[in-house]
């Protein structure tokens, strides 16, 4: 795909449709970070309840939602493998 130039991208600017969606937008900007205020507290309080690392908790979730849990799974017998091997630091 050739690059356009900034003045043939300028030409085919539509702000026009910025102006027409920017307040859908924004709106679905404010709920998606409404949305991960909601899920990092709901993570926090399972987190705290069950004893474990939000952390590893969000990451568990997190992989289980965009399909790659069995990636995860794969790093995290890998970092075990190494903690078994070398220890963990002090």
């Amino acid at each position: 795909m050739a690059k356009l130039s900034m003045q043939d991208r300028e030409a085919i600017i539509s702000l026009e449709a910025v102006r027409e969606a920017l307040s859908e937008l924004e709106a679905l900007g404010h709920a998606k970070e409404d949305a991960g205020v909601t899920f990092s507290a709901g993570v926090e309080a399972v987190a705290v309840k069950a004893g474990i690392e939000p952390a590893v908790l969000k990451r568990y979730v997190q992989a289980r939602v965009k399909d790659t849990a069995k990636k995860l799974a794969i790093q995290a017998a890998q970092m075990q493998l190494l903690f078994d091997e070398f220890g963990r630091p002090a």
